[in-house]
């Protein structure tokens, strides 16, 4: 899986995670990211490990607070697993 999948696939789960999934882009701006905050991260990591059927520890968790982060995140945990 390429970098850019996994960017496309990341951004459509945060966006959905943040109930921003109904709007036209599946681009994240800084507007539509304004909502991810603590409370909302755990939605956001775990709708990451849902897509990629994927399970982060706590250090991925604590480090993975904006797209290219979980990007990188997943990019790690799937060369991990191979």
């Amino acid at each position: 899986m390429t970098e850019q999948e996994i960017l496309k696939r990341v951004s459509g789960v945060v966006l959905a995670a943040l109930n921003k999934g109904s709007e036209s882009s599946t681009q994240p701006t800084e507007a539509n990211l304004a909502s991810w905050d603590s409370l909302k991260h755990m939605n956001v990591i775990l709708a990451v490990e849902n897509e990629f059927n994927i399970e982060f520890d706590e250090e991925a968790l604590e480090r993975s607070t904006s797209i290219p982060l979980l990007v990188a995140a997943v990019q790690e945990h799937i060369a991990a697993d191979l």
